[in-house]
This record gives structure tokens, sequence and C-alpha cells, in this order.
């Protein structure tokens, strides 16, 4: 038996979309931080921001610069739903290996997404 690679490729961030917080950032604002982000040495994905349990790399991560069509696909409790989408051009990719303890709860579902992290200053309109 093959053994399993334990790599996923998604969508972290998309560009002057609301987020579950109130809060967007712009297809400029995400490409700053990308690079800021691969050049800062910590490319750890811990769960849920704490600081020490670490349950993966980001191998990859790129502010794509067209808009695009995706298939967007996710799995929980073994069942896969999809559904097409047009992204924005600077639409944030993220590549994460994860660790061998965490893998299960990726491919349940557990694990179900990437946060940006950061800090921000908020501005009113």
């Amino acid at each position: 038996k093959a053994k399993e690679r334990r790599v996923t490729t998604g969508v972290m961030y998309i560009p002057d979309k609301v987020d579950a917080h109130g809060e967007f950032a712009t297809a400029e604002d995400l490409e700053d931080a990308v690079h800021d982000y691969m050049l800062g040495g910590d490319l750890k994905i811990r769960k849920q921001h704490n600081t020490k349990k670490v349950i993966g790399d980001v191998v990859g991560m790129i502010s794509w610069p067209f808009e695009h069509q995706a298939v967007l696909k996710s799995h929980a409790n073994g069942v896969e739903k999809s559904h097409s989408i047009t992204l924005p051009a600077g639409t944030v990719y993220t590549t994460v290996k994860w660790t061998e303890e965490a893998w299960p709860d990726v491919k349940s579902g557990d694990v179900g997404g990437l946060s940006m992290g950061g800090a921000a200053v908020r501005l009113r309109a």
C-alpha cells in the first residue's frame, strides 16, 4: 500500500471579501503578507493558534495573479463536497504538509481551514 503524502492545497484567503471575523484585505496587502510570511522563516502551522502544537508545515504559498475558475472540494466524515467558484486575482493558495498525528483530523474534516493570523489596525469607514 502506498504511503499517504499528507499534503493539501487550498484557498487561504480571498481578497476584498469579508471574512468570518468581519475583516477583509486587498489583493495588494495579501500579496505583501504572503511575501513577508514566506521570508519570515517560521512556516509552521499550529492548531487553533496554539503556539506549541505544530500540526504541519507550509511548503508553498502564492497570491494567484489572475481571476480564475476553481472547483473547491472538502471532505468530512467520509463525504466529499465540491462546488465551482470564480475567484478574483490575488486569491491566496497555501500548500501544507501535515504531521502524521494531524493527518486523521485533516482527512475527517476536524481541521478544515487555515487562518492568516497576523496583526492589523481597524479603520473606520
